[in-house]
């Protein structure tokens, strides 16, 4: 039979041989092409974050120029603002100082009349000799439009003298002129449209108007005082005549000023609207003779330019600047070019952007006019062409020059980043050669490692089954001969007789044949047996050694995840106790081949004198939260390097101790009460299992492993470098030149992980070495165990130990799955099949992805109830369609069957990659049947049938 397994064992593996090769090449060319695509998204990833910082810096640049030109402008502005309201506070008071100087003037003219004819008797008959001269002085100081003497006159008699002396007086002092003169002739006239004359005067005798003036002073001279607006100025002025008189006699004691009685009148537009001088006003001031001040007895009338009161009060370079100069009834604007007042036009017609700008006041002063006299106001506002002429290059320079700051520390940077990257993508380059190096030394031993360590797993199955199924037959052939023989039990005494009597004498002769021939069964026995027990020896020293090839991988991996900071803990329930103890019994047989002993002391009840005062019933609730793979490939280490450098012959001691959180000691009697309180006392966490479920427990203080060998020993400077990576002391003479050196560097990262510490100790060389692990304890009774972990979390060792028994009794009959087996080595399907079909499984083959979901997808189609599978084995690299993307089109055409995953590609992103295409659980190769039985138990895989 065994011959037989082993023809088929290498016919099976001679068939996929061709497969393997075109698969390595399949492989090499994937792993290619997922290096290039991480590469490409890695660049991508980068060259995008690198646009994004480009585009912050731009910004940030763009920013900080904005802000240099607002704060410069800003600057620049508050300086404008402050010179143009230094210079409009000059302006406006040398404005009101222009206004009444010229008012002034009136007033100096009104008092040099009064003086030349003090006497009001006299009046209106009154010629102040020197006049014109005395004018002439005044006017530059003045009202440049010149100043009229005008008397009151009377209609009647005082006004025929009036006349009569008048044209007397223009005789002497206008010889040879027609002053005057109207068409009419000689005579006070009025002048207006209506009137049909050539000059549109007539002779006016009455004092009668035509116009709205309420009064009409009469005088010889020429239009000045025919002014739209005169009688407005005249009424103000003759008003404040009257109450000038009514206080004076009220009062006649006083010795207070008299009022003065000076009126101006509203705007009056130009003729022509394009006359820069823009528009004036009519000036009244009454004449009181100097022997009666109370008595009004003419005027000086005068016409005021407005734009005399802006001439030289700002200086000439000055641009940009809105007067607006307005009473209750008019609004003229004026605007400031070259230091000088241009009328620019009726209305206010300032620009409105400048608002803030407004500085104003009253230009003429209310207390030296007359009563009713227009008030005006006189308002100053920038515009644009003010602060344009104060503007210098200062923004733009502050602007350009904090963006070439930023642009040249930007270019340092850089370049500085251009040389750090340069250094930093070599070391990546390294560093993804040598995951890369790992991957493929990875996936090129595990893949044909897979085959044969399968192979010896059937191998030793079906030698255990034949063996067993032979012992089973033996028996039961003894079974119906002992009852054929109780059967024959009544003979005839004489026919027995008789028939003795006839084999007396063959009695001898037979006996002998028969204990010849028994000798010959009992060899031929004896030898089958040897046989059978020497091929499954031989098989496990074989899987032992491709074992240890794929720890060195698995070493190797672990390193580059704890390098790498990826190394993570899927967290369990641990049965603590029991995984030493199946962990150190798997070195049972390796150690009794190099004949060293194996001693494993765990806490035991108090009367084994051999153990910790520690109950064995109560260790059982402590329990470990961590990953049971990772804190069994601790162990492993720990014991495997005991039994590597221990000398044939000598002893290794595995102890695992509890260590309480208190130093006291419980008598069996209080054990439960004390169990409560130590739960209360201690702290109290949570943990999320890898199964989405969240366990509380309370700490209970640590589990202590301690393996202890009589092996080679260290001295105090090995120890100290011991954890470090690579080390490795006298590879040669210890280690037969085996070992990678990392097994202790990553025992001690794992340890680390689950809070707890790996140390090491020795007395010296050739005084052997004793490792210590403690990793923290919880307090989880069974029934709190149970609840949290019906799906078989934390219990890995339990499995794995239901596992094996399972797998060597052959038989999960009562759950029969049916598996889909995905693989393009004809060789793994064969014996893949071959080993889940001796469990009771029914299987079929696919060779690649493609052929998989088309039959995943006839399945759906038959029945869409439930999957037709319970359980799909998928193979990661496969030509046609790789194992993650059949996951992925699986999980797309809603089947919720559970996919495994087995794959010699155990680097972390591809094992990511892998679930996160719909794998439900991964597994490495050499593939593992107890694996399996545990992902089947942990999943309920097939229960629910």
């Amino acid at each position: 039979m065994v011959p037989f397994i082993l023809k088929k064992l290498r016919s099976d593996l001679n068939s996929g041989g061709g497969q393997s090769s075109s698969f390595s090449t399949q492989l090499s060319d994937a792993t290619s092409s997922s290096k290039s695509q991480g590469h490409y998204n890695l660049s991508k990833t980068v060259i995008l974050w690198r646009v994004t910082f480009v585009v912050f810096l731009l910004a940030v640049a763009g920013a900080l120029g904005y802000l240099g030109w607002f704060f410069v402008t800003k600057a620049e502005d508050e300086t404008v603002n402050e010179l143009y309201k230094s210079m409009v506070d000059r302006a406006l008071l040398e404005s009101k100082r222009i206004a009444e100087n010229k008012l002034h003037g009136t007033a100096t003219m009104a008092k040099v009349v009064g003086y030349a004819s003090p006497d009001a008797d006299t009046w209106p008959n009154v010629a102040v000799r020197g006049y014109y001269e005395i004018a002439a002085s005044v006017v530059p100081t003045s009202i440049v439009g010149g100043m009229s003497f005008a008397p009151l006159v009377m209609p009647g008699e005082e006004q025929a003298s009036f006349e009569k002396m008048a044209y007397e007086h223009y005789a002497q002092v206008f010889p040879n002129t027609t002053a005057g003169v109207s068409s009419f002739g000689k005579g006070i006239w009025v002048k207006h449209s209506s009137i049909d004359t050539p000059d549109n005067r007539y002779h006016d005798t009455l004092g009668s108007q035509i116009s709205a003036q309420q009064r009409k002073p009469q005088t010889l001279d020429d239009e000045r005082a025919r002014f739209h607006a005169t009688g407005q100025s005249v009424d103000a002025t003759y008003e404040c005549s009257v109450i000038r008189a009514k206080i004076a006699s009220s009062h006649p004691n006083d010795d207070h000023p008299m009022m003065r009685c000076v009126s101006i009148s509203d705007m009056v537009p130009p003729k022509d609207p394009t006359n820069p001088k823009g528009p004036g006003a009519f000036v009244s001031t009454a004449i009181y003779p100097a022997n009666n001040k109370t008595v009004l007895t003419g005027f000086i009338f005068a016409k005021m330019n407005w734009n005399e009161v802006l001439d030289n009060v700002f200086p000439a370079h000055v641009n940009g600047i809105d007067c607006v100069i307005k009473t209750y009834y008019s609004v003229h604007t004026y605007e400031v070019v070259n230091g000088t007042g241009i009328y620019k036009g009726e209305g206010d017609k300032h620009d409105i952007n400048y608002e803030e700008s407004l500085v104003w006041d009253q230009l003429l002063d209310p207390e030296t006019m007359s009563q009713n006299s227009v008030p005006y106001t006189i308002l100053f506002y920038r515009n644009e062409k003010f602060g344009k002429q104060f503007r210098t290059q200062s923004p733009l320079i502050a602007t350009i020059g904090a963006v070439a700051i930023i642009i040249f520390t930007s270019s340092l940077f850089f370049l500085y980043d251009h040389f750090v990257r340069r250094e930093v993508m070599e070391k990546k380059d390294l560093l993804e050669a040598k995951r890369q190096f790992v991957r493929f030394v990875s996936h090129e031993v595990r893949t044909p490692l897979n085959s044969v360590c399968m192979g010896l797993m059937l191998l030793q199955e079906e030698v255990a089954a034949e063996a067993l199924t032979k012992k089973k037959d033996e028996e039961s052939e003894k079974k119906v001969l002992k009852e054929s023989n109780n059967n024959n039990n009544k003979v005839d005494e004489h026919k027995v007789e008789e028939v003795e009597n006839e084999l007396v004498d063959g009695d001898k002769k037979d006996e002998d044949e028969s204990n010849m021939n028994g000798q010959k069964e009992a060899q031929h026995e004896t030898s089958d047996t040897a046989s059978g027990a020497g091929w499954v020896e031989l098989a496990q020293e074989v899987q032992t050694n491709a074992q240890s090839a794929v720890d060195v991988l698995n070493d190797l991996l672990n390193y580059d995840k704890i390098e790498s900071g990826t190394l993570m803990l899927e967290l369990t329930v641990v049965r603590i106790w029991e995984l030493i103890e199946s962990t150190v019994r798997e070195f049972a047989l390796p150690a009794a081949t190099k004949k060293v002993a194996l001693d494993l002391v765990l806490p035991r009840d108090n009367d084994d004198e051999e153990s910790p005062l520690v109950l064995c019933k109560e260790a059982l609730d402590q329990k470990v939260v961590g990953d049971a793979v990772r804190i069994t490939q601790v162990l492993r280490n720990l014991v495997s390097n005991a039994l590597k450098f221990t000398p044939e012959g000598n002893k290794i001691v595995v102890t695992a101790k509890w260590l309480k959180a208190d130093s006291t000691t419980t008598s069996s009697n209080s054990r439960r009460n004390n169990n409560k309180k130590n739960k209360q006392e201690g702290l109290e966490r949570s943990f999320q299992l890898k199964n989405n479920q969240l366990v509380s427990a309370s700490a209970s203080g640590h589990v202590e492993v301690t393996v202890k060998d009589t092996g080679a020993g260290m001295t105090r400077d090995q120890l100290s470098r011991l954890f470090g990576q690579g080390v490795q002391f006298n590879v040669n003479e210890l280690q037969a030149g085996s070992g990678s050196g990392l097994g202790l560097y990553i025992a001690k990262g794992i340890v680390e992980q689950h809070e707890g510490s790996l140390v090491a100790s020795s007395e010296g060389l050739g005084k052997g070495t004793c490792f210590s692990m403690r990793v923290p304890l919880f307090c989880i009774p069974e029934t709190t165990e149970h609840a949290s972990s019906d799906d078989g979390a934390g219990s890995s060792s339990n499995n794995r130990s239901r596992s094996s028994s399972g797998s060597s009794s052959g038989s999960r009959e009562d759950e029969g799955l049916r598996v889909l087996v995905v693989d393009d080595s004809s060789s793994n399907r064969k014996l893949l099949c071959r080993l889940l079909t001796n469990r009771g499984h029914r299987c079929d083959e696919c060779e690649n992805g493609r052929i998989a979901v088309d039959t995943i997808k006839e399945s759906i189609a038959r029945d869409s109830s439930r999957p037709y599978y319970d359980l799909v084995l998928l193979d990661y690299e496969m030509p046609v369609m790789n194992g993650p993307m059949a996951a992925k089109e699986i999980r797309e055409s809603g089947c919720d069957v559970c996919v495994v995953g087995i794959t010699g590609n155990m680097m972390a992103e591809d094992v990511k990659f892998f679930t996160s295409c719909g794998a439900t659980v991964v597994l490495p190769k050499p593939f593992k049947m107890t694996a399996l039985d545990e992902v089947i138990v942990e999943y309920n895989i097939g229960r629910a049938r």
